[in-house]
């Protein structure tokens, strides 16, 4: 999916509510949305796909849609956390620009997704990991349930969230941080289905839209927006 095909399914007219999200809001909700790996480091590679690129490209597309196919009721801003050729382009430039752009108080999440390899082109699904505190669970968890029905039609299983401390970049982070792995790019299926215009559409609004969800902001779909699901 280019950018540019989205406009097709967004317009500035007003509204549809969104019956999934019902919690009230009253302070600022903030996205610091992140694609792994960046400069002369690609990633994990196969069947013509790198995590560098396509991860890079999945979060403008995300953010786009979060731009333009939304009308907010409460206070909610998205940040992109530079990496490739910016100057934040490790783990240790990623912590410090969420933990400078995380306010005490804000309802922050910060999320850093990335594409999953394996010498058994048959290993495939998608896992969120996040820290073991509870909020942090509660919240992955939540993310994990709102995205499991596009996955499913799209045949992509399910490997669970995973916790742990010792993901650098989740156990060093302020704000509540998943890292999420999108797919194996190594099994011919999945990166087909990244590759496709349909199904990658419907990843990039059902992640648009789980993500606004599990932060509680609270929304209108513009009419004319695109319904995946």
């Amino acid at each position: 999916m280019q950018m540019a095909d989205w406009k097709e399914n967004c317009n500035e007219k007003s509204t549809d509510s969104s019956e999934s999200c019902k919690k009230e809001v009253k302070y600022m909700s903030k996205l610091l949305i992140s694609g792994g790996h960046g400069g002369s480091d690609p990633g994990a590679c196969g069947n013509g796909l790198n995590e560098r690129d396509y991860c890079s490209e999945f979060i403008d597309r995300v953010r786009w849609v979060l731009d333009n196919c939304f009308n907010y009721r409460s206070p909610f801003k998205h940040i992109k956390v530079p990496n490739g050729s910016d100057a934040n382009s490790d783990v240790n430039g990623a912590v410090t620009f969420v933990n400078n752009n995380y306010l005490s108080g804000e309802n922050t999440l910060a999320i850093d997704y990335h594409l999953n390899a394996s010498s058994n082109q048959k290993a495939r699904g998608w896992e969120i990991l996040c820290h073991t505190n509870t909020k942090s669970n509660e919240m992955a968890n939540r993310l994990a349930k709102l995205l499991q029905p596009v996955y499913s039609k799209l045949e992509m299983p399910f490997r669970g969230v995973k916790c742990g401390n010792d993901f650098g970049f989740i156990g060093r982070t302020k704000p509540t941080a998943f890292i999420f792995e999108l797919a194996f790019v190594t099994n011919p299926y999945e990166a087909k289905t990244l590759k496709g215009k349909d199904s990658s559409e419907s990843l990039v609004y059902s992640h648009a839209r789980a993500l606004l969800n599990t932060l509680g902001v609270q929304y209108e779909i513009k009419t004319g927006s695109k319904e995946m699901l």
